[in-house]
């Protein structure tokens, strides 16, 4: 298992690796016993080599994710899936551009090495993968529903064979 973390924080909800270590401790010495396990069992992993902590220049770049470098798409193609968090994320997966909403999104990020799931609050109008019924829906609920951070999408695109 492996965790990519920033070389620094961009954005308030950014970790880096000292801040995975810190989390780890902090649930080592919970007083719920639940999450005491949880810390541990992450602890182990670390020191097992079973949960590996990366970082590199990129994921604090500018650049779009189709000019990740090959030491990156390398570790990524091993991935039986890649969980990306974050609007900034996505947005840098989809060029940041203002595709058509119903564009599909596997059509877009083509390019990644691996499966990819999305975890994304809505801040940008930059989105795709949706179906016209659901962005007819969206936009009769809440005019502003693609940048007001009240809602979220989670999106899956398979690999590619």
């Amino acid at each position: 298992m492996r965790f990519h973390a920033k070389l620094h924080p961009t954005f308030v909800s950014d970790a880096i690796i000292a801040d995975v270590h810190t989390t780890i401790a902090w649930l080592r010495h919970h007083t719920d016993s639940a999450l005491r396990t949880l810390g541990a069992r992450l602890y182990a992993y670390v020191q097992h080599r079973r949960l590996h902590v990366y970082t590199h220049p990129f994921w604090t770049s500018p650049l779009p994710m189709w000019e990740m470098p090959d030491d990156v798409r390398a570790l990524l193609a091993e991935a039986d899936v890649v969980l990306a968090k974050g609007d900034a994320n996505y947005r840098r997966a989809l060029g940041d551009a203002h595709w058509p909403l119903t564009t599909p999104l596997a059509d877009i990020v083509s390019y990644f090495p691996a499966p990819l799931v999305f975890l994304r609050t809505c801040k940008a109008e930059v989105m795709a993968g949706l179906s016209s019924a659901q962005v007819h829906e969206l936009h009769l609920r809440d005019p502003a529903w693609l940048t007001n951070g009240e809602w979220g999408v989670i999106q899956f695109v398979p690999g590619h064979a």
